[in-house]
């Protein structure tokens, strides 16, 4: 019996994401028998998150320090694994958000792993482009070209962003549908559990970067909250590194004296569970990808409220609506109420019919890494 293909899987990090949702769901549903994921931990100060779980099923995960931390500790690192593992992988993937960083790929090319992928996952970026920036995005583009052999992006309008005319293949974010089906009795007990039941709950799920617009959201709350008094706010996501912008955040939820009516859950491993107990999500974002918990929340039956800078690969149902940007509060409040009160429906078929789920999206992935 051959060996499974053996792949090295860059861009999980400490904190549960889309990416990494995205990179475990794979995982997960893997014939283990013809393919098998290792990770390389790029930021090795902290574990990466499902690392007991790869562990426990025989898998590797490599630790390099931070190249913010230790750059030459960082780079070196990169070097000698890759030498040290070059027959035993043919695929390596770095999972992105941007091009400041493709490092390994480069030294993957020099060392002889056959194929390189570099797959995007986001459509723009949150960092103003300096000089120095741009100049690291222009290298990291040409070497990209004389390192990469395979281009994917998780939508159209993130392939065209990241790789600015070069073909790409698109590859969904495909999601395991069957943890999110709507389920009556959890919605009512999880509203027990927190507190709101009879309450009208708008949730996000997304951490708190300038990308996610919450400040735009807490106005938009605000407007609900003037019409319908039952309402409350469920913030699920994680502040690592965004703290200065929680708590301004926080500062304005006090202005407007909504603090009694604001839930901070904090990074969570439930979401699945916490969908049911939602009445809509709602998503700001100033651009996107291919918003892993915008297909959840569809998957969960909610109706999906979001800026109209996400792709439209994202309208999985019929319950997925959008919203102009740069549309007043007050608008963005009166779609939600519109939309709001639908009668939730297992959508998996829908899921299926697009191409999001994973159960049949895995055969597809595992036939790319053996072909």
């Amino acid at each position: 019996m051959e060996k499974p293909v053996k792949v090295l899987q860059i861009g999980m990090t400490e904190n549960i994401g889309g990416m990494e949702t995205y990179l475990m769901a794979q995982y997960r549903k893997l014939n283990r028998e013809k393919v098998r994921y290792d990770f390389l931990n790029i930021t090795g100060e902290s574990q990466i998150v499902f690392s007991d779980e790869i562990k426990r099923n025989g898998d590797s995960i490599y630790a390099v320090p931070s190249r913010h931390k230790s750059p030459l500790g960082h780079y070196w690192g990169v070097l000698k694994l890759l030498y040290q593992k070059r027959h035993e992988y043919k695929y390596i993937v770095l999972n992105t958000c941007s091009l400041y960083y493709v490092f390994p790929l480069f030294i993957a090319a020099l060392v002889g792993i056959p194929h390189r992928v570099i797959h995007s996952h986001n459509s723009g970026d949150e960092i103003a482009e300096s000089l120095p920036r741009k100049c690291i995005k222009y290298l990291n583009t040409f070497l990209l070209k004389i390192s990469a052999t395979d281009y994917w992006a998780c939508s159209k309008l993130a392939g065209k962003w990241m790789f600015k005319g070069h073909p790409f293949q698109v590859i969904h974010n495909a999601i395991d549908t069957s943890k999110f089906i709507f389920n009556p009795a959890v919605r009512r007990r999880v509203r027990k559990e927190l507190g709101i039941e009879n309450k009208f709950v708008i949730g996000t799920v997304a951490r708190f970067s300038p990308q996610k617009n919450h400040e735009f959201l807490i106005d938009i709350f605000k407007e609900v909250a003037l019409k319908r008094e039952n309402s409350v706010l469920m913030l699920v996501g994680d502040a690592a590194g965004f703290q200065d912008r929680l708590n301004r955040i926080k500062e304005k939820i006090h202005v407007y004296h909504l603090e009694d009516r604001v839930l901070f859950l904090g990074m969570r491993n439930d979401t699945n569970e916490l969908y049911q107990a939602m009445d809509c999500h709602v998503l700001p974002s100033h651009f996107e990808g291919l918003c892993i918990t915008a297909l959840e929340a569809q998957a969960a039956g909610l109706p999906c409220i979001c800026s109209d800078s996400f792709s439209e690969e994202t309208a999985v149902t019929r319950h997925f609506y959008t919203v102009n940007l740069n549309a007043s509060a007050e608008s963005w409040a009166g779609v939600i109420l519109q939309y709001a009160n639908q009668e939730r429906e297992n959508t998996s078929i829908d899921f299926i019919n697009m191409g999001y789920d994973i159960n049949v999206e895995i055969k597809k992935m595992e036939r790319l890494f053996l072909r």
